[in-house]
């Protein structure tokens, strides 16, 4: 089992190439961790832009940006799409690691 604090930093690093990118597009503007949901096997990172987290300017808004998911067992890193809510993605996740055989 990981702490969350290293899942977050594994959350950070997979968004870094995609930050790099954002910021390049978006000068001022960085990717932000916004919300967090623990589960039984991990956790939901959901990311946004700072200027929307900040202004509520939905011209700021991240769309179809989906939750980085890190499991708690090992520290696997997903990127999720976008269109589901958090319970589809818990969901859809721990489908996903009982069809791996990755469940205890």
């Amino acid at each position: 089992m990981i702490p969350f604090e290293q899942a977050k930093k594994i959350a950070e690093m997979h968004l870094n190439e995609s930050r790099t990118h954002f910021q390049n597009t978006h000068p001022g503007d960085d990717l932000i961790l916004v919300k967090v949901v623990e589960f039984s096997n991990g956790w939901l990172f959901f990311f946004n832009s700072k200027n929307y987290h900040e202004t509520r300017n939905f011209l700021y808004n991240l769309i179809g940006l989906g939750p980085v998911i890190v499991d708690n067992k090992e520290g696997n890193v997903y990127q999720a799409g976008s269109g589901k809510t958090e319970g589809e993605w818990i969901d859809e996740f721990n489908k996903f690691l009982e069809s791996k055989n990755l469940l205890d």
